[in-house]
């Protein structure tokens, strides 16, 4: 079965990346939001 661990694998890092990158966008435009800043966020998009 080393064909499913090969595919589980990389699309559980990738789901994981997907996870921290929206924690990370999220907390970034609370941050950022008071002080009218988008610089961040246009980079992310």
């Amino acid at each position: 079965m080393p064909h499913t661990s090969l595919t589980w694998i990389p699309m559980n890092v990738h789901n994981g990346l997907q996870q921290i990158i929206q924690a990370v966008r999220y907390l970034s435009l609370r941050s950022f939001h008071n002080k009218g800043s988008q610089e961040l966020f246009l980079l992310t998009e």
